[in-house]
């Protein structure tokens, strides 16, 4: 229990005089709390200054008036004592001011000082306000709820404050006492010790609890020392209820509760508020008398402090709170005011003495200015700056030499009138000075102008004008200003804006000009509700020219391709160069697709005419994504990518065409997007495996070479087939490293399997054209690890028949491989566009008949005469056969009849893991010998 039992007193509850309920309302509707005091301990008049800057600017402003009246008397005269009698009169008045300012600046700060004291206390004083009372309303609802029924059970007691402290509250339990005897109590566990327990033994509560009572009100007892440790605050309130025979209000007796002083105060803000500031809280009886203090130290209420009231229950308690005797920033404002003062005084004293030095520095000031005037005169020829002066009525009536040699006039002409110097300024001008005059001659203002002059001698210049007005009271107009020659300028900011704005080498609009158009299009499109189509143009296979025939070349074909281009396209049309050799076109006005396709397919084939070149004859496609507004977009950059991700879909079926954006673009490149995202994942958790599938040789039946597969088993999507990611690797750059695993992981496990079987099975390695010539360098990190001497197994290269007609440069790497004892394979043969030139010259060993071709040779007669040529021709220029894909014994027989020298396939065996491959090579030891393949054939 939280209560704290005491000496006992002999005292009955029954006889006490109990008040009736009118008088206790009269009582408590009589209370009235005033607001929180601030009051300091003495007051100064206010003299509407309530902030510090506008008082510091008052107090500058009165100082330098005084500090101007010493100047003044200064220049006059300072010979008679009477003078310095009066000078040293206003110092001292000038001194007393200062003193007074410097007090009433201290007043003010310690007013501030107290309202932000007061700020605080007040939000602690609604804090403790709000939280006692609220939970003193909920201590009165239980008594309410007790007095509806006298007689209740410790059942209904228990379930009454149950529901009470299930809400959010800090009471923490509650106590029912008929006859001030203690005989409910919830919750019981932890508080046995407090049910039987009579107030009226209680030493320390006894008073409280008859005040409680007597008065009947509501009252917070406390802070009371805790058994457990602590303090808690008591909060009490009588029941009363009335007879039902008798119809007399009778007393049932005291519910009570407690609430942790700790808890309130921090819940309250006043733990975390006595961390900063001095505080203390007293309770005030209503007769005025108070009682002790029970938090902070009692000093503090006689110390002239901040104090707020509040009412809890029936009862005032005080919070008080001393400001800080010196605020905050005071000694920093009262110091600047010291500092300003001694400023002015050393300022007027500065005055003083320069009017005694002043005749001595007028002859040194004429004889500066007049070396001024010169270098002005100088500077103004070096800047190409005149002035000039001219009079409503009159023209101009002066003019300086610089204006004469600006404007291209004989010095000994004279000023021109205003028809001749309106003559020689551009058309579209002329008006632009009419108005200015005007605007001058009406009011003094000041006027800029920049305007194109032709000269009597076929010049054009541009010079800008600075001028400003001064009306006299007569009504007589003056005006004066600057002409200065700025061509120059003029030129520089047209090239620095052309160079901003144009592609220098084509002179076709930039990115940055398109982008802007492209925006002010959609804007013009979406106000008219006209359509307009944006193309997106990339030169196919525009790198092979670089490569082969040089950037000069490659630069040429892109100012005639951009002239080709703009043939193509009309002067509403916006066409630009992106960037290398991508251009896009904002086709204006369209009615249709047809329009587009027209102007497409004329882009087509205006380009596939053959361009020559340093003798050269170079031949160009290219492939077009076109995209349209506002069907397909309706914003600027998603026109663009729309764009873009059509001409990609365009280069995919073959380049040299056009291709209209659809939806299912967007959900490719999504696909995409998430496909490389989580294939870089894969790289980094190793998820990538390498599979290995035997080769067999047709002619002993044994296994010869296991082709390296990755394979990718995706944690969500399961399987992802190597033709779905192998490509996507190419494009994003990502094949240089899913070679280097395949290769490091290949040649470590064939080595253990070699040394395990005693075999000498070799590795077939798949290599793309990116890995050959992806990037600078890229190529010598798995040509040199090939090339190293470090152990190996025997390797064959597999690689397509378009890496052979991509770049010669293939030739020397596979040469090089070739003189390593590396063989080297045509991968998918048959399924490229090489010629058998090619087979010729390169250095090739194997060709690897793709399966399409396999899959149908037991039905399909075409099939089975082109393995059957590709087998002859192979045989004939001394080159092995791999046929891929055998399934069936009809397949194997048919190409073992016609002397093909592998294949591999289901047939012999799926692509599987390392594991797995030990366990097919052990199931085969048996039924066929593996001895190490010394076949010449291969």
């Amino acid at each position: 229990m939280l209560f704290v039992a005491g000496a006992s007193y002999g005292d009955s509850a029954q006889n006490l005089p109990l008040p009736s309920v009118e008088d206790t309302a009269t009582s408590l509707n009589a209370i009235s709390l005033p607001a929180t005091d601030i009051t300091p301990p003495h007051k100064l008049p206010d003299l509407g200054l309530h902030d510090v800057p506008s008082l510091l600017i008052g107090a500058v402003a009165a100082a330098f008036a005084l500090i101007l009246l010493i100047v003044v008397l200064a220049f006059i005269n300072l010979k008679t004592s009477r003078q310095w009698a009066f000078l040293a009169g206003v110092l001292v008045l000038l001194f007393a001011l200062e003193a007074w300012l410097e007090h009433y600046i201290s007043y003010r700060y310690e007013q501030d000082e107290r309202a932000n004291v007061a700020r605080r206390l007040d939000m602690v004083r609604a804090n403790l306000d709000s939280i006692l009372n609220n939970n003193l309303s909920l201590i009165k609802g239980m008594g309410i709820a007790i007095a509806a029924n006298p007689k209740l059970s410790k059942d209904d007691f228990n379930s009454y404050a149950k529901e009470i402290l299930r809400t959010e509250t800090l009471l923490l339990n509650f106590a029912a006492a008929p006859d001030f005897k203690i005989r409910y109590v919830y919750p019981l566990k932890g508080n046995e010790s407090a049910v039987g327990l009579d107030y009226m033994q209680l030493v320390d509560q006894r008073d409280d609890v008859l005040r409680v009572a007597q008065q009947r009100r509501m009252l917070v007892a406390g802070p009371i020392d805790l058994v457990q440790g602590g303090q808690a605050f008591i909060g009490r309130a009588p029941v009363y209820y009335v007879e039902p025979e008798s119809g007399k209000e009778l007393f049932w007796g005291i519910i009570s509760s407690p609430m942790l002083v700790a808890e309130v105060y921090q819940v309250a803000g006043l733990t975390e508020l006595a961390k900063t500031e001095k505080i203390a809280a007293r309770k005030k009886r209503f007769s005025g008398e108070h009682s002790a203090v029970f938090y902070g130290d009692a000093a503090i209420f006689d110390s002239s402090p901040v104090i707020s009231e509040m009412l809890i229950g029936a009862e005032i308690w005080q919070l008080a709170s001393i400001p800080s005797n010196t605020p905050e920033n005071l000694p920093s404002a009262l110091n600047g005011l010291r500092l300003a003062f001694l400023f002015l005084i050393m300022m007027g004293g500065f005055l003083l003495q320069l009017r005694i030095r002043q005749s001595d520095e007028r002859k040194k000031l004429i004889s500066a200015l007049r070396y001024r005037e010169r270098m002005l005169a100088q500077v103004g020829r070096i800047a190409s700056v005149g002035g000039f002066e001219y009079e409503k009525g009159k023209g101009f009536v002066y003019w300086s030499r610089e204006v004469f040699k600006i404007l291209g006039v004989p010095f000994n002409k004279g000023p021109l009138g205003d028809t001749e110097f309106l003559d020689i300024i551009e058309a579209e001008c002329q008006e632009k000075v009419i108005e200015s005059v005007r605007q001058l001659s009406r009011s003094a203002c000041e006027s800029s102008l920049e305007l194109q002059l032709n000269l009597d001698d076929g010049r054009k210049k541009w010079v800008a004008i600075q001028a400003y007005s001064e009306i006299h009271l007569n009504g007589h107009v003056k005006i004066k200003g600057a002409i200065q020659n700025i061509t120059e300028r003029k030129k520089s900011e047209l090239t620095i804006l052309r160079q901003a704005n144009y592609d220098t080498l084509t002179q076709l609009p930039n990115r940055s000009l398109f982008d802007n158009r492209l925006v002010a299009a959609v804007a013009s499109a979406s106000r008219s509700g006209e359509k307009f189509a944006l193309l997106f143009i990339d030169l196919d296979r525009f790198k092979a020219v670089n490569d082969s025939l040089g950037h000069a070349v490659g630069d040429q074909l892109l100012q005639i391709v951009a002239g080709r281009l703009s043939a193509c396209t009309r002067e509403s049309d916006t066409l630009s160069r992106r960037s290398g050799d991508e251009f896009t076109l904002i086709a204006s006005q369209i009615k249709d697709e047809k329009c587009v396709d027209i102007v497409a397919r004329k882009i087509i084939e205006e380009l596939k005419q053959p361009v020559c070149i340093s003798g050269n004859q170079i031949y160009v496609t290219a492939s077009i994504g076109v995209t349209l507004f506002p069907d397909d977009a309706q914003s600027a950059d998603v026109l663009l990518k729309n764009a873009d991700q059509a001409m990609y879909a365009a280069k995919e079926l073959g380049r040299n065409r056009f291709r209209y954006y659809t939806a299912l673009m967007q959900d490719d490149a999504d696909e995409r997007l998430r496909l490389h995202m989580d294939l870089i994942d894969a790289i980094e958790k190793n998820q990538l495996k390498v599979f290995y599938q035997p080769i067999i040789d047709l002619h002993s039946g044994e296994i010869c070479e296991v082709e390296a597969l990755l394979r990718w088993q995706h944690p969500k999507q399961g399987f992802i087939s190597p033709d779905k990611f192998i490509p996507l690797a190419e494009d994003v750059g990502l094949i240089t490293q899913l070679g280097e695993i395949s290769m490091e992981t290949a040649i470590s496990d064939i080595l253990k399997v070699n040394r395990e079987f005693d075999l000498d099975i070799g590795l077939s390695l798949n290599k793309s054209y990116r890995e050959f010539f992806g990037s600078a360098g890229c190529e010598e990190v798995w040509l040199q690890n090939l090339l190293s001497p470090a152990e190996r197994p025997p390797i064959t290269i597999e690689i397509t028949e378009s890496i052979l007609m991509e770049d010669d440069r293939v030739y020397e790497i596979l040469d090089q491989l070739r003189k390593a004892g590396i063989k080297i394979a045509i991968d998918d043969f048959g399924t490229g566009y090489s010629s058998l030139s090619y087979l010729r010259r390169f250095p090739v060993d194997w060709l690897k008949i793709d399966r399409s071709f396999v899959r149908d040779i037991v039905d399909d007669k075409e099939d089975l005469a082109l393995v059957e040529s590709v087998l002859a021709m192979a045989h004939k220029l001394g080159l092995s056969v791999v046929a891929e894909g055998v399934e069936t014994d009809e397949q194997l027989q048919l190409l073992q009849m016609h002397q093909c020298n592998m294949a591999q396939g289901f047939f012999f065996a799926r692509p599987m893991p390392l594991a797995d491959l030990k366990m097919w090579l052990n199931e085969r030891y048996s039924p066929v010998k593996l001895v190490p393949r010394k076949s010449s054939s291969l």
